[in-house]
């Protein structure tokens, strides 16, 4: 399968979750549904996976620009995106991977990050990079708001949210 193909398969499969065809391109509802019935498509579409169903989760898109520079194999075919998160005191985002590369910066609170049965704990102020293509949680195990600033490439036509499910 041609990697065009395989990107329009994640995307339908995101946009088929409950709520996303009603809100195409909606970042803050891919969250809020990843989140809140995590447990329930997993367990549908990708295998068991405990999940405590909480909600808490919004983000908005800051920008989204497609690449123009000096590095003219990436030139109009890539974008970066800027996305703030911020998860509520106790919020869950569920097993999940992200379209592209990014990095991410903690602005305030603590995220626990799951990947591979390892659990790495960010506070505000530090920096780390996703590959995209790893399946991985975060969480906020504290009673503070956790803000957050991911930063990621991704294919220049791509509206869609960034969060999706892994695949089988």
């Amino acid at each position: 399968m041609s990697a065009l193909c395989q990107k329009r398969t994640l995307r339908k499969r995101v946009l088929s979750l409950p709520l996303m065809g009603q809100h195409r391109g909606g970042y803050d509802d891919a969250l809020r549904t990843i989140a809140r019935h995590g447990a329930a498509w997993r367990d549908r579409s990708f295998g068991s996976s405990r999940s405590r169903g909480s909600t808490g989760i919004t983000a908005g898109i800051k920008l989204d620009e497609v690449v123009y520079s000096h590095m003219e194999e990436l030139n109009g075919k890539f974008k970066m995106r800027a996305t703030e998160a911020t998860f509520a005191p106790g919020a869950h985002l569920g097993v999940h991977h992200h379209v592209g590369p990014g990095v991410r910066y903690v602005i305030s609170g603590e995220l626990a990050f799951t990947e591979g049965g390892k659990v790495t704990i960010y506070r505000a102020g530090d920096y780390f990079f996703e590959t995209g293509n790893l399946a991985h949680t975060a969480d906020n195990k504290t009673d503070l708001p956790l803000r957050i600033l991911f930063v990621e490439l991704l294919p220049k036509d791509w509206t869609g949210p960034t969060v999706i499910p892994p695949t089988p």
